[in-house]
């Protein structure tokens, strides 16, 4: 009993969770749907020569090439590129704890892998502990002079960038970490290959090598957004690009590579705003679910006291605890609606009432015809 009261209390716990990522995903859907609506009104296509004139706080949308004054330069690791973002991926061989066997045979061992986040090894054996921090992080780095035409773009603007490409190292590239990070074992790795045709370097912190690595020891990969011509939708303020702050709150920035229309840009951010927020619905979803169905247990375990009705009362309970998920999240979902498209909200909220009415309404018994009784003879 104390078992299925814990369960009621997690399926509460879930269930209010559950409601508020709905409601906060929705909220966030709102107000970048506002965003973009109004961004996509506002927006003015000018080109290079008229951008100059435009008016401070205009949103345009500006094609050009897009270059930097000075190569983007990895100061942990002394990587540079004439890029617009460098990103920095390291993986550091570590122990992990795995299940080995069957369910007949369950056992544990323990295996190294490469990984990008610390194992914790605290429980480990001596062993098979992992370094207390890892040697080297991931990062992404982004230029601080990149322009465009006579603009310079702020960080948010050439964060909005990418388009990443693999970067290929070589000798000096090799040399110039051997010498930002002092180890003295770094060489390219040939064992490991990247889409695209970009390499890895190989750190032997914990004197490894490729064909022989050691647990301490790291290996490293860089992407590159590079220059050329780009495409932005930013704020026109003074001599550069900013993101654009909306009434809704949602400041908005479109960077891309090639050249991309205003109405492609704004129709590509619809679209991924539409596919997180369907994302978040379905997880939402899920978790209505799970929510209802460990509060409705208790429900299902006092009816399977009785013969034949437990597997019929686990069934009733999914069924239900599916219903009672649907008009929740149709609820949650058409509030926070309600101010910006009331049709759908309304549509929604009439979903709802229907499967509430239909979860509560009972089918009226009918009657089963009385057949006519046969006259009785009055002879003997």
């Amino acid at each position: 009993m104390a078992r299925r009261g814990s369960a009621v209390v997690v399926g509460f716990a879930l269930l209010a969770g559950a409601v508020a990522l709905l409601a906060w995903n929705e909220g966030r859907a709102v107000r970048t749907a506002r965003a973009l609506d109004e961004g996509a009104r506002r927006v003015v296509e000018v080109d290079a020569d008229r951008a100059v004139a435009a008016a401070d706080g205009t949103l345009i949308h500006l094609v050009g090439e897009v270059a930097v004054t000075a190569p983007l330069r990895d100061a942990v690791t002394g990587v540079s590129r004439e890029a617009l973002r460098l990103r920095r991926t390291v993986e550091t061989l570590q122990w992990r704890h795995v299940s080995v066997g069957d369910d007949h045979d369950s056992r544990y061992d323990y295996r190294m892998e490469w990984s990008a986040t610390r194992i914790d090894s605290d429980a480990f054996p001596e062993a098979f502990r992992n370094p207390v921090a890892l040697p080297l992080a991931s990062a992404a780095l982004a230029s601080a002079d990149a322009r465009l035409a006579d603009f310079s773009l702020t960080t948010a603007v050439v964060e909005a960038f990418a388009e990443f490409e693999p970067v290929v190292l070589g000798a000096a590239d090799v040399e110039a970490i051997a010498g930002t990070l002092g180890v003295t074992g770094v060489v390219l790795d040939g064992t490991v290959s990247t889409s695209g045709g970009g390499s890895v370097a190989y750190l032997s912190f914990a004197g490894g090598s490729p064909e022989a690595p050691r647990v301490g020891d790291a290996r490293v990969r860089f992407d590159a957004v590079p220059t050329g011509t780009g495409s932005v939708v930013a704020s026109k303020v003074g001599g550069r690009l900013e993101p654009y702050p909306t009434r809704s709150g949602v400041s908005i920035a479109f960077a891309r590579l090639g050249v991309h229309g205003a109405a492609a840009l704004f129709g590509e951010a619809v679209s991924q705003n539409r596919v997180l927020t369907n994302a978040l619905r379905g997880f939402g979803a899920l978790l209505l679910v799970a929510a209802y169905r460990l509060t409705l247990g208790p429900l299902a375990a006092v009816a399977g006291l009785i013969p034949l009705l437990g597997g019929v009362a686990r069934f009733g309970v999914m069924l239900v605890a599916l219903a009672f998920a649907g008009v929740t999240a149709l609820v949650t979902i058409a509030v926070a609606w309600l101010a910006f498209r009331p049709i759908v909200a309304a549509g929604l909220l009439a979903l709802a009432v229907a499967g509430v009415v239909a979860l509560i309404r009972r089918p009226r018994s009918v009657a089963a015809p009385v057949s006519p009784r046969p006259p009785v003879s009055s002879r003997p």
